[in-house]
């Protein structure tokens, strides 16, 4: 299968399927195509790093939404998107087997930043997940490369785990232009009553906020 379509400006992919582990994604000859809305919240396999590729190749893009679990794809020869302005990531840690990772690959999204020179906005939601503060991933050193043009990032769902921490103080120091990052552990997009999630601690934010004070950064942090 592909999708031929000179003309196609926007798409959307949802794949719900849990055993898909040989699913493919389909070649694209969208040369206008400008924002996709790809969601695979479930499962491993091959479809999603096949889709980033895919993705890579369409030089309009302008805006890229991924639903995604916590197991993220290895850009190993990391594709450019070279148009890309704004960059939703919503990151699923709810665990259907046990042996299925329960941390944000914090390595793999700066990977994502590093492939969109040009990006403006990030909005990153974690959903789930259980609230851990000790480290289990070796970090990469990413100081090699800087976002120049990221002006605004959000962190919605933002608990204190050390994934998030860790992720935060990575764009800090890689976004030297960057002018606002909001901590926000309300998670909108799936709840919008007011109140803060069970497992939310002042406690752990408290200390998040000391680390983020750390970092050397011309950038308004707000916590809500």
């Amino acid at each position: 299968m592909e999708i031929s379509a000179l003309n196609l400006a926007s798409l959307v992919y949802i794949n719900l399927h849990y055993n898909c582990h040989n699913c493919t994604f389909f070649p694209l000859q969208t040369p206008r195509l400008s924002r996709i809305f790809f969601s695979r919240p479930m499962g491993s396999g091959i479809l999603l790093p096949q889709a980033l590729i895919q993705f890579s190749l369409c030089p309009r893009l302008e805006t890229l939404h991924l639903r995604m679990p916590a197991k993220l794809p290895r850009i190993s020869s990391t594709a450019t998107y070279g148009n890309l302005k704004q960059l939703n990531l919503d990151i699923i840690l709810f665990r259907i087997l046990v042996q299925e990772e329960d941390d944000v690959d914090v390595n793999c999204v700066l990977d994502l930043l590093k492939a969109a020179p040009l990006l403006e906005e990030l909005i990153i939601l974690v959903v789930g997940g259980h609230l851990s503060e000790t480290n289990p991933q070796e970090m990469r050193n990413h100081s090699g490369f800087t976002n120049d043009h990221l002006k605004m990032v959000k962190m919605k769902g933002f608990l204190g785990h050390w994934y998030e921490t860790q992720l935060a103080i990575g764009i800090l120091e890689n976004a030297p232009k960057l002018k606002v990052l909001v901590i926000d552990p309300f998670e909108k997009h799936y709840s919008d009553d007011g109140k803060y999630p069970e497992n939310y601690s002042e406690q752990h934010m408290a200390v998040v906020e000391e680390k983020l004070k750390g970092v050397k950064t011309d950038a308004q942090i707000l916590f809500l």
